[in-house]
């Protein structure tokens, strides 16, 4: 099955067109789930025939792997800006792409859990989220190094990784608890990474 666009807009009004149903279909993955999420509903929701949206996204797959894509770019052009203001900043900078309402939005935590439950029967899905979490992980170590990290290559990669694992546990795994909960335990993640990116600031690899 093709994931890739059928073909690529090159007027404005077909971007606008193209624009259209990718916010429809993050709407509806969002609000509903991947169960429930089909070409039709998001064809209705963007005002555009079943047709017109078939000319961009040949069928449900590809559309799903739009909306990766451009959630993912969002995140890593979240840390690049990041990055961008790192000698101006101390190294506790590193909680504000962590902690903002981009990462932490009801909306973007409801399209990470249908995606990856989307990704349970999409190899093409599962590849793009284990390329995006070593581009992270790679943004990570190279955090820990400018901030003064002495640990290895490898282990500044491997701590990397480990963040990485800590974000998706504290900001993607307590969606069904109350507001005032899922506030507590971001407090909570924000506390532990703190201590990690400590530890390897100012001890010896283990």
């Amino acid at each position: 099955m093709s994931i890739s666009p059928r073909k690529k807009p090159t007027q404005a009004r077909a971007q606008e067109r193209v624009n259209r149903i990718l916010d429809a279909a993050e709407q509806l993955l969002a609000n509903d789930g991947y169960d429930k999420f089909s070409t039709n509903r998001v064809a209705q929701l963007a005002e555009v025939n079943i047709a017109s949206l078939y000319q961009y996204f040949p069928n449900k797959a590809a559309l799903l792997f739009a909306i990766n894509r451009k959630l993912l770019d969002e995140v890593l052009e979240l840390l690049e800006n990041s990055e961008a203001s790192w000698p101006q900043q101390a190294w506790t900078s590193l909680f504000d792409p962590l902690t903002s309402e981009l990462l932490t939005s009801r909306k973007h935590v409801n399209l990470v859990r249908a995606l990856e439950q989307a990704a349970v029967v999409s190899p093409e899905l599962q590849q793009m989220e284990r390329e995006h979490e070593e581009t992270v992980a790679q943004f990570y170590s190279r955090f820990l190094k400018y901030y003064g990290s002495s640990w290895s290559d490898s282990d500044r990669l491997n701590a990397g990784r480990m963040i990485y694992a800590m974000c998706s546990i504290g900001l993607y795994d307590a969606e069904h608890l109350e507001e005032s909960d899922r506030q507590r335990i971001l407090q909570l993640f924000e506390l532990n990474v703190r201590q990690f990116v400590v530890s390897i600031l100012k001890e010896p690899a283990p």
